[in-house]
């Protein structure tokens, strides 16, 4: 990007290169769930019977501490097709 500071990204609280969540399905264990979420940067939030999100927040390794992307040009595709609502 050539001029991150001015994009919507830089303003946005939900940067999504900060954080990350997956969606676990048929999960119906709570100690298994309650482990996860001893995990520092770990949050879990359970969606129904069986399944949970789980929030990971960890930066991705490529973001560069002004906020932009340290591979933009070379990132992968589920960067590349993500598209803000915001």
């Amino acid at each position: 990007m050539n001029d991150f500071k001015r994009s919507k990204c830089a303003s946005c609280p939900d940067h999504c290169c900060k954080k990350f969540f997956i969606i676990l399905e048929g999960v119906t264990d709570k100690d298994w769930i309650k482990w996860l979420s001893y995990h520092k940067g770990v949050k879990v939030d359970k969606l129904d019977a069986n399944n949970i999100q789980v929030w990971f927040d960890y930066p991705c390794g490529q973001l560069k501490e002004d906020g932009s992307c340290g591979i933009y040009k070379k990132r992968p595709d589920v960067c590349r097709n993500f598209r803000c609502l915001r």
